[in-house]
C-alpha cells in the first residue's frame, strides 16, 4: 500500500486526496440518483398518457349514457339485465369478464 500512496505522504495532500475520494462517492450517488429520477418520470409520463386516454373515453362514455337507448342496450349488454319475462340466451362473449 505505500507504494500506492507514496505520493500521499503530507498532511495537505492526504486531505486532497480525502476530498477528492468524498466528491466522488458523493458524485458517483448524485449520477445513480438522478438516472433513477429520469427513469421515474419517464414512468410517470407514460402512466399520466394511460389516464388522459381513459378520461377521454370515459367522459365519451358518460355523455352517452344520457341517451335512454343506449343505457338500456349498455346495461343489457354488459351486465347481463333483462326485461320482465324475457328469456336470455348467451351464445358467446367475445372476451372473459
Amino acid at each position: 500500500m505505500k507504494n500506492i500512496f507514496g505520493w500521499v505522504n503530507g498532511t495537505p495532500r492526504a486531505l486532497v486526496f480525502a476530498l477528492l475520494v468524498v466528491l466522488a462517492v458523493v458524485f458517483a450517488r448524485d449520477v445513480l440518483s438522478s438516472w433513477y429520477l429520469r427513469g421515474e418520470i419517464g414512468r410517470l409520463r407514460e402512466r399520466r398518457r394511460e389516464l388522459i386516454d381513459s378520461l377521454a373515453a370515459d367522459s365519451v362514455l358518460l355523455r352517452r349514457l344520457d341517451d335512454p337507448g343506449f343505457l338500456e342496450r349498455y346495461a343489457r349488454e354488459r351486465y347481463l339485465m333483462r326485461r320482465p319475462g324475457e328469456e336470455v340466451f348467451i351464445i358467446g362473449r367475445g372476451e372473459a369478464r
